[in-house]
């Protein structure tokens, strides 16, 4: 590269300029956001449409359930506003329960922490309810593999490639990197299995993903001389030591998080129980409270000793 093309170059932003323009992106999706709709009244706020008109394009954090659960309710909570607050949170779960992102269980959890900060029990547990049920029911892998179905289906093929997405159990190797006959009727290549069709799915892991293939015209993801044959290799586990032990690591590192995440919320719920019963002695914020358990200081054990006065256990 020569001195001129050098000096035509653009220069390469600083963070600062960087997070300047962030923040001016962010400022003007909330511009839009509260041009369309009424954030600052409860009823404003339940009259938002389910589903609602977005405004910002495809910017997720411009969406409107992502400004009602996050600066929108902090602003309304932190300014004592509870039952705009609240509101947020509730029109938040809403768009959430129809949204084309995915919105993980501690997100749609947010409203029955906060309902519960608030004294209402009774609308917490209601809430907690329909989360549970909506994530019984639904099921992300089932949906995902319908919809691979369904691409084939448009590209009028009758095949789809199922393939590793990085870890792999032993059962699901079995499977990985071929390419089926969804009909079973292309005799080239193996039947689509019971438990992929959506009239008798039963896959339920996270190791395989499904996509559509078309032969003589698409190259398949995985590595192969001749897909037609190496689909058709023997149906068993042939990970790798490596492979298995990431697997492994991965099982334990899953555990350890639901773990954690089981931690939190018993804390969260232990917290709230405390600013409800022990306003004065309950430390100012969950965190304070989270390391002050982790640390068994002497304030816990305190806590610890008026809790079980009154017939709880923290």
């Amino acid at each position: 590269m020569g001195l001129f093309d050098f000096l035509k170059k653009p220069k390469q932003k600083s963070l600062e300029q960087q997070n300047e323009e962030y923040l001016a992106m962010r400022d003007e999706e909330e511009r839009r956001l509260n041009a369309a709709y009424d954030f600052n009244s409860v009823a404003g706020i339940m009259a938002i449409p389910v589903p609602c008109r977005e405004v910002n394009g495809d910017s997720a954090t411009g969406r409107v359930e992502y400004y009602l659960r996050g600066r929108c309710f902090a602003q309304h909570w932190g300014a004592g506003r509870t039952e705009l607050a609240l509101a947020c949170l509730r029109k938040a779960n809403e768009l959430m329960y129809v949204s084309d992102m995915i919105w993980k269980r501690d997100d749609f959890m947010r409203l029955v922490y906060y309902l519960r900060k608030a004294g209402r029990n009774d609308e917490a547990d209601v809430e907690k309810k329909k989360i549970d049920a909506y994530f019984e029911s639904k099921n992300i892998i089932r949906d995902s593999v319908t919809s691979s179905l369904s691409s084939a289906k448009e590209l009028d093929s009758d095949l789809v490639e199922i393939t590793n997405s990085g870890i792999c159990c032993a059962e699901c190797a079995k499977y990985r990197n071929r390419v089926y006959s969804i009909s079973g009727r292309d005799k080239r290549f193996p039947a689509l299995p019971a438990q992929f069709k959506p009239e008798t799915f039963t896959y339920n892991h996270v190791c395989l993903s499904v996509w559509p293939f078309i032969y003589g015209v698409m190259e398949p993801s995985f590595e192969c001389k001749n897909v037609i044959k190496y689909s058709n290799r023997p149906f068993v586990d042939d990970r790798t030591k490596e492979e298995i032990a990431r697997y492994d690591a991965w099982r334990a590192d899953m555990a350890e998080k639901a773990k954690r995440e089981a931690e939190k919320a018993k804390r969260q719920e232990e917290y709230i129980w405390l600013e409800q019963n022990l306003p004065q002695d309950c430390p100012k914020s969950f965190s304070a409270y989270s390391r002050m358990k982790s640390g068994n200081t002497q304030g816990y054990q305190k806590l610890q000793q008026l809790a079980a006065n009154m017939g709880r256990k923290i």
